[in-house]
């Protein structure tokens, strides 16, 4: 049986590599320098969205009651699964240093943070998933 291409991938030359990484350097460049200005900028390029960055917890309790229960009952099960695997995860990593050669020390550091941002693609194919994945290994209390 031969196989049947809907739309074949280009391949991918380095010169697309490097400037794929200019454009990626560029933007998060300007997130550090605007913060949530240029979140609110490439919302705007990329997907067309004009509303708030962040929502309010009426937002999401407004937009909740939209959705059938079954998806409500299958996005808490992801939440608890991912959750749970996280915590486990989380569980393994402590913190060390080490001195590595004479004066040279090295190791890392759980630092929390007061918040995060995650980018959740919802164009043509929206994956629930990839919120889920985003959002709830970060609320863990460190």
């Amino acid at each position: 049986m031969q196989r049947k291409f809907l739309k074949k991938a280009k391949p991918v030359t380095a010169a697309d590599v490097k400037a794929l990484r200019k454009s990626v350097e560029k933007i998060l460049d300007r997130v550090r320098e605007q913060g949530d200005a240029a979140l609110a900028y490439y919302s705007k390029k990329f997907d067309g969205f004009d509303g708030p960055i962040r929502v309010t917890e009426a937002q999401i309790q407004a937009a909740k009651k939209e959705l059938p229960p079954h998806i409500i009952e299958g996005l808490d099960f992801a939440i608890e699964r991912v959750t749970a695997f996280a915590e486990a995860q989380r569980a393994q990593i402590k913190e060390f240093e080490q001195e590595m050669i004479p004066g040279v020390y090295m190791g890392h550091r759980l630092v929390p943070v007061d918040s995060c941002a995650a980018y959740v693609p919802a164009g043509r194919y929206p994956c629930l998933t990839s919120a889920v994945m985003a959002m709830a290994p970060p609320r863990w209390q460190v």
